[in-house]
């Protein structure tokens, strides 16, 4: 072999090896609400109790959305009616961004931009490194909902009763597709179809490509989470009181699972390794095993859980109406950890980069780390 061969391999192999550690970084990020276009909840990496707090910050108002972590950014919107980016390290503030209205919905990021809709149903897109605004899509409903992204494109839901999709550079519409009910959870992506439920008590499975609804199924109640799928399998509960598998692509119930008392489903569930793990109104998180909805386990807060959980390698990290941050270990349910906020907690967390970054609705944002 050459010189000039020799370092002509050496140069591919160092090129290919950048090539793999800015995916490994990418990989690292949680740039969406649920943390993957699946919405399976599952954290890029374990992160082991007990952690420590590294900061804390006030915002003008409550937190009620997951944040994101894009890189060494914290992106998380406020009911003050304005999006935050702040350091990773240390929680300092970076830039604000003042929207229409107040901001329940999560925020969620792709190609250097930050999508998120606001109380009066605009939707903003804003450079994530200057905090300037990009493009706005206006629609006729509050927005709660996230951002999903496919290929190109944005699929945002509205309480309008639409499911809309967008051009991610310009906010231009490809197509709408009407609901029968306000849509507020945000769409599951998976082979070329968002999925979602919304106030109509409806499954929808709408075709990416041209918008046209492939089919629906009726849930039995309202639905306020969003769904996580794996495979054929989709996992979503309702507010009547029943949490539920389906066959997403044969339109077909698996099973249905009922809480004792008969309270609502408002969190999104997680999913992995045949256990599904979902928080309740009646004050508890659940285990259930995926293929059989069977109780694995069950563990009691002192308050309401609309917080959606993150799996974190064995471990379960989820929010309660008590306040308190908790851990659980996901094989049995059992608290390995807590730690009070001060206030209660329905946003969910978002771990990436060793961090877990969680609000409350006083207004803190905290995060914590080992």
């Amino acid at each position: 072999m050459t010189k000039m061969q020799t370092r002509n391999k050496r140069l591919c192999l160092a090129i290919i090896l950048s090539l793999g550690l800015a995916w490994e970084i990418a990989s690292a990020d949680w740039i969406t609400w649920r943390g993957n276009p699946e919405q399976t909840g599952v954290a890029p990496e374990e992160l082991a109790p007990p952690l420590k707090e590294l900061w804390r910050v006030k915002l003008g108002d409550s937190i009620e959305a997951a944040a994101i972590i894009v890189h060494d950014t914290v992106f998380v919107s406020c009911m003050d009616g304005h999006l935050y980016a702040l350091n990773l390290a240390d929680g300092k503030e970076r830039w604000k961004y003042a929207a229409s209205a107040p901001i329940k919905a999560p925020p969620a990021y792709q190609d250097g931009v930050v999508y998120v809709g606001d109380n009066r149903g605009t939707l903003h897109a804003v450079n994530a490194q200057t905090g300037k605004n990009v493009w706005k899509f206006e629609t006729e409903g509050e927005i709660v909902a996230g951002a999903s992204f496919w290929k190109d494109r944005i699929v945002i839901g509205s309480y309008d009763e639409h499911l809309y999709c967008l051009q991610a550079k310009s906010g231009k519409l490809v197509w709408k597709v009407q609901t029968e009910g306000p849509v507020n959870a945000t769409a599951a992506i998976a082979e070329g179809k968002a999925i979602l439920g919304g106030c109509d008590s409806q499954l929808h499975v709408v075709d990416l490509a041209t918008g046209k609804e492939i089919r629906k199924l009726e849930l039995g109640g309202q639905v306020g989470g969003s769904p996580a799928i794996v495979g054929n399998r989709l996992y979503v509960g309702n507010m009547d009181k029943t949490f539920l598998a389906i066959d997403w692509k044969a339109g077909k119930i698996l099973w249905q699972f009922e809480p004792e008392r008969a309270f609502p489903f408002y969190a999104s569930p997680a999913v992995h390794d045949n256990l599904v793990v979902v928080g309740c109104r009646d004050r508890a998180v659940y285990g259930l095993e995926a293929p059989t909805g069977k109780l694995r386990w069950r563990t009691a807060t002192r308050g309401k859980v609309d917080s959606s959980p993150v799996l974190a390698g064995k471990y379960v990290y989820v929010g309660s109406g008590d306040g308190h941050l908790y851990a659980l270990a996901l094989a049995t349910g059992e608290q390995i950890w807590s730690v009070p906020s001060g206030a209660a907690i329905t946003a969910s967390p978002a771990i990436a980069r060793g961090h877990l970054v969680i609000g409350n609705h006083d207004g803190l944002i905290f995060c914590f780390g080992k």
